[in-house]
């Protein structure tokens, strides 16, 4: 654009091509998408960005949205399940908009959720389709279809097809936000399974655990084991943060943070 302006028939001079573009670009921030070569898609334009734009032009370009009314109405589906207002057009706000609750989602997952392998591939490729999202027009009919193995153009024609693909989508996005959760509750199977050989719920496998040990003494445990024994037999009457608990005096390290082998090594020295 700046090649164009300065040369015929336009040869603007540099210093109102330097005014004249910023100005045109916040004005029309709407239309079209900003990206920087380093740092990717730019969803808000300020003065910093128009600061360095000028001073690295080659460093930045712009994309406008593919404008049709097929593509709209699957957008508005999207928005739809978000629960936000349908849009007569694309625009950049309506884009930043619809893609900032997956953004908060993933930044919201604990740590274990945002690297565990133990998903569907659906789910797998969706969660990477979200930490990697960059073109926001890109990530809702391309990359969010194929994390789900489907094909856009068979979704924009069939109403059908995309209320099959939108429950799978809430469906894959459920298992993705759960993973903790599942991780929990196999943590809990294997202490009331393989463990204690019985079939309770929380507090009563608590209550079990800490009957088992009642005889003995504190002068009788390691160090490690004393840590151990001090959660088995806290005040805590959260599951959650009791079985947490537990997981620290085993591992030294938050359930939240562990990885799937540190799956396995907690199970063992649980036993």
């Amino acid at each position: 654009l700046i090649d164009i302006l300065s040369k015929k028939p336009f040869k603007l001079k540099q210093g109102v091509i330097d005014f004249l573009i910023p100005t045109f670009l916040f004005a029309k921030k709407g239309d079209f998408a900003l990206y920087d070569s380093n740092r990717g898609y730019i969803p808000y334009i300020n003065d910093t960005v128009l600061y360095l734009m000028n001073r690295n032009p080659h460093e930045y370009s712009i994309k406008s949205f593919e404008l049709s009314n097929l593509r709209l109405n699957m957008f508005n589906k999207y928005r739809s399940y978000l629960n936000q207002e349908k849009e007569n057009t694309f625009s950049n706000e309506s884009f930043i908009e619809s893609i900032r609750p997956f953004l908060v989602l993933y930044k919201g997952l604990t740590p274990y959720s945002q690297k565990t392998k133990k998903l569907s591939k659906e789910a797998l490729n969706l969660r990477e389709a979200i930490s990697k999202a960059e073109d926001p027009e890109k990530i809702f009919f391309e990359q969010f279809p194929k994390a789900l193995h489907y094909d856009i153009k068979e979704l924009i024609k069939s109403e059908q097809l995309f209320d099959e693909y939108i429950l799978n989508f809430q469906k894959t996005i459920l298992e993705i936000k759960n993973s903790f959760d599942e991780l929990l509750n196999r943590f809990e199977n294997y202490l009331t399974q393989e463990v204690l050989g019985v079939k309770a719920k929380f507090p009563t496998y608590k209550t079990i655990l800490q009957k088992r040990f009642a005889t003995l003494k504190e002068h009788q445990f390691l160090p490690n084991q004393k840590t151990f024994m001090l959660r088995v037999n806290s005040n805590l009457d959260d599951r959650d943060s009791w079985l947490i608990s537990i997981c620290f005096a085993l591992l030294g390290k938050s359930l939240h943070n562990i990885s799937d082998k540190e799956e396995i090594l907690l199970k063992e020295k649980l036993s």
